[in-house]
């Protein structure tokens, strides 16, 4: 970074917020400092001056230097949050933005299993220089669909045929005789038997039945580490949350 100005001396040094940086005298109008990358990395408006000794000397007027970027601030309420199972974990948002306009859009990592998330909005406007909030919103339960298969019962219905081809033999048997009270009890039983269970079966037709049912799973007890990314084009910045559900 270079420096104009008047009456730089050798030994004067110049300051990224009050913090010293390697400067390198070239004449009484012109300096230059080497600025770490760490002081680029997260968006912000540094003030520049340069401190001379004395006699003479002192700190001079302080210019605005404009790192330009976004970050995502800590969550007004705290970057963890605690729930108990089946519960929301609401967190709200600080997107910094230092000379930048466009949109951002939102995701989560780290998510524990029947856990989601989401973001209103999901696209936030980048406020080009200044502050906006959005709400991260997890969710710790989840609901499935269980399809249940039924197929009728078919052994069933070929065991009452079984019986009806033991039994007809018996009938046939000289020793009860077709008119008697023995036969007649005999066919009566059969008849009963495969009627009522061809009814029980449901026509034991070869079709299956299906029957949905709606289960709830919410997610185990435990602390998770939840990453929150805004991507802006090619640029994107994170913040690590925590979820604990007890």
């Amino acid at each position: 970074m270079q420096l104009q100005g008047s009456n730089f001396v050798s030994s004067s040094v110049v300051n990224w917020n009050n913090s010293a940086l390697t400067t390198i005298f070239f004449n009484a109008g012109l300096l230059e400092a080497w600025v770490p990358t760490a002081n680029l990395a997260a968006p912000g408006t540094p003030t520049i001056t340069v401190t001379s000794p004395a006699p003479g000397g002192g700190a001079s007027n302080g210019v605005s230097f404009a790192v330009q970027g976004f970050s995502l601030g800590t969550p007004s309420g705290g970057s963890t949050v605690t729930i108990t199972p089946g519960n929301n974990a609401i967190y709200t948002l600080t997107l910094n933005s230092v000379g930048l306009s466009g949109t951002a859009s939102f995701a989560c990592s780290g998510l524990p299993t029947y856990a989601s998330c989401s973001f209103s909005p999901n696209i936030l406007n980048l406020p080009g220089n200044g502050s906006a909030t959005d709400t991260l919103t997890i969710s710790t339960s989840q609901t499935s669909s269980v399809v249940e298969l039924r197929r009728n019962n078919l052994f069933l219905y070929a065991g009452v045929w079984a019986i009806f081809l033991w039994v007809k033999p018996l009938a046939r048997r000289r020793t009860i005789h077709r008119s008697g009270s023995a036969y007649k009890a005999i066919w009566t039983v059969i008849m009963a038997t495969v009627v009522g269970s061809f009814v029980a079966c449901g026509g034991c037709g070869t079709s299956p039945t299906t029957s949905n049912q709606s289960v709830i799973h919410t997610v185990a007890s435990g602390s998770y580490a939840v990453a929150v990314t805004a991507t802006s084009g090619s640029a994107s910045t994170s913040i690590p949350l925590t979820l604990t559900v007890n």
